[in-house]
């Protein structure tokens, strides 16, 4: 499960919140809709978010919008217990349909206990690079439909690293639903590296959104690994959340997730934040939400989140 980590980029987030908190009240971000714009039509963009999901949303950012997205998560498995702090997102906006990303676990502090050890071991994770391309909008009972096909790069400490360059596609599918609900979805394909050799792993999840009172969100998630490692079988998640729009550029949300591992069950609970920087690249500003809905957009691994 992947993401980005730069110890400052914390900093970035808390400054750029900062500078967008005038507006402390959420603003209507919708889902944007379904259908293809007509010819010429400017259609409008709300902020899409791929976390706290481990589902990756269909939508991408907009052109020339760049986009933060951090976190921690607090993974407890019996006898040991790990920080995954900052875990990253930057999502960079190259057209309307097309978006690059890069991201990690970030950094990983692992503090175990037994009767013949006690201690810890930290170090920073592997670095994935990803393409999300959106195939098509959602139309009548069709469905929005998006790839990515990504790579991660064996730049993490020793103990946090495959030791390989590991390439993953994705194909992630959304649709709304009746009384207000959002179905996202996606499959994966992954060559993964582990104790110097290589196996196929394949990845499949369902979300469900829904809007609640005060500018919240929920949703609840399966998400399923299999094989979790090369000797491994299964692995099943259930996630469930909150997340909150704060403005027009910003998202806060909290999660908690149990993992019904094929060796080890184990629980995360986690947050995080998400800051959108309009223009920042080419100068072109997000087009404006259209009220006629009400979800934000939403999206979270391989292992877990890229």
């Amino acid at each position: 499960m992947t993401r980005i980590r730069y110890s400052f980029l914390p900093l970035i987030f808390v400054f750029a919140a900062l500078s967008l908190g005038a507006q402390t009240q959420p603003d209507p971000v919708a889902r944007p809709n379904a259908a293809e714009p007509a010819g010429g039509e400017t259609k409008v963009e709300s902020l899409t978010t791929d976390r706290a999901e481990y589902t990756v949303t269909t939508e991408v950012v907009g052109t020339g919008v760049v986009q933060l997205e951090t976190g921690f998560l607090l993974e407890s498995i019996p006898g040991a217990s790990v920080v995954h702090a900052p875990v990253p997102l930057l999502r960079i906006g190259l057209t309307s349909r097309l978006e690059l990303r890069t991201g990690g676990d970030g950094g990983l502090w692992q503090n175990r206990g037994s009767s013949t050890f006690n201690g810890h071991v930290s170090g920073l994770s592997d670095m994935g690079i990803e393409l999300k391309w959106k195939l098509m909008g959602e139309r009548g009972y069709r469905p929005a439909l998006a790839i990515a096909p990504s790579v991660s790069t064996p730049v993490g400490r020793s103990g946090f690293t495959s030791g390989a360059y590991d390439p993953t596609v994705k194909l992630a599918w959304a649709k709304g639903l009746p009384k207000g609900f959002h179905a996202a979805g996606n499959f994966n394909v992954s060559s993964l590296t582990e104790d110097g050799g290589r196996f196929v792993q394949r990845a499949a999840s369902l979300c469900i959104e829904h809007n609640l009172p005060g500018g919240l969100v929920a949703y609840w998630e399966n998400y399923n690994i299999w094989p979790r490692h090369r000797t491994a079988g299964r692995e099943t998640m259930w996630n469930s959340g909150l997340f909150r729009g704060i403005g027009k550029n910003a998202q806060i949300d909290v999660e908690v997730a149990r993992c019904f591992a094929s060796v080890v069950p184990h629980w995360f609970v986690g947050a995080g934040l998400v800051v959108r920087l309009p223009g920042a690249l080419w100068g072109k500003s997000p087009r404006a939400p259209d009220p006629a809905n009400g979800l934000p957009a939403k999206a979270t691994p391989q292992n877990p989140r890229l």
